[in-house]
């Protein structure tokens, strides 16, 4: 979590407004739904491989199984969702999206257009 607070969040945070969502609201959201602390570690551990390729592989592996805790505790959520849930569960569909292409490797060789998109989907 303290490289999430300290770095992830600013790559998911595009102008003030999602800053203090990434930033304080997700990870307060994170400690409640364990669903989400899970996609939280994915799109972190991620973010670290990046950062140090030279880990790539055993940081990748790490978000795949952050991602296989969360999925089973992501569909027994969705179908009850309440107001205690809707916004734990729209931010997991975000970060599960931006999991999806970077573990996709043919989608990742294919440029930073897909950055693009996924960065532009953050402002809604």
């Amino acid at each position: 979590m303290h490289h999430y607070t300290t770095h992830t969040w600013r790559a998911l945070a595009n102008d003030e407004n999602t800053r203090q969502m990434w930033h304080v609201v997700v990870p307060q959201l994170a400690y409640q739904h364990e669903f989400l602390m899970h996609a939280l570690m994915a799109c972190t551990a991620l973010h670290r491989a990046y950062l140090n390729p030279d880990q790539h592989s055993e940081l990748t592996i790490k978000a795949r199984t952050h991602l296989n805790h969360a999925m089973p505790l992501f569909r027994a959520a969705v179908p009850s969702v309440e107001s205690e849930t809707c916004d734990a569960i729209f931010i997991f569909a975000r970060l599960l999206t931006i999991t999806a292409f970077v573990l996709n490797e043919r989608l990742f060789m294919v440029g930073e257009y897909w950055y693009m998109r996924v960065r532009a989907s953050m402002c809604m």
